[in-house]
């Protein structure tokens, strides 16, 4: 019995370091389907990586209740006889697959205290963020991107923030395609954030 109890104490240790580490896997078993665009007949030197770039709020006219998180292109481009490449553009593309995630928040909602000498949460369901907007400037020389977020309105008295009585299965995620007015060509795609 003694010599069996170090190979069954290692034995439970794999197992549970294998269980915790599917954990995460099973937690984010959301479905988030990906645009893949091509195959193309371009080449390496016709696709185009995203800049990224720290601005200020004032830089898109926005007061202090917004705030950055981080667009990013949510494609694959398929180049034939080349490869397949995601989060990358290319000078003829005419649309753009953006999206970016609201600020984290663990997948928490609002839900109701219980207490009777409080009235009902108003905002009971929803989480604390709103789904990110994501905003597209286009210039001569740049198309700029951000994605900005505010706090859910609404009252929160009465209201517990928490995972208690449900969390969201997916994630904050806004996604979307943004029809250029012409093809991307030779501008830089720059992603901007704000502290």
């Amino acid at each position: 019995m003694a010599r069996r109890f170090p190979q069954l104490f290692a034995t439970v240790t794999i197992t549970c370091a294998l269980a915790a580490a599917l954990l995460p896997a099973v937690a984010l078993a959301c479905p988030i389907p990906i645009r893949k665009i091509g195959p193309l007949d371009e080449s390496r030197a016709d696709l185009v990586r995203p800049t990224a770039r720290i601005v200020t709020r004032r830089t898109w006219g926005l007061d202090g209740s917004w705030r950055s998180t981080r667009p990013r292109l949510s494609q694959f481009v398929v180049v034939k006889d080349v490869g397949t490449f995601h989060g990358m553009s290319f000078k003829q593309q005419g649309s753009l697959s953006i999206d970016a995630y609201g600020p984290e928040d663990n997948g928490w909602m609002y839900f109701d205290d219980g207490d009777p000498a409080t009235k009902a949460c108003e905002i009971a369901g929803q989480i604390k963020w709103q789904k990110p907007r994501i905003r597209v400037v286009q210039g001569r020389r740049e198309v700029r991107i951000a994605a900005t977020s505010q706090q859910v309105a609404g009252d929160t008295t009465g209201c517990i923030l928490g995972p208690d009585y449900g969390v969201r299965d997916c994630p904050n995620l806004t996604r979307v395609v943004v029809r250029l007015a012409k093809p991307l060509g030779k501008r830089r795609l720059v992603l901007e954030v704000f502290p």
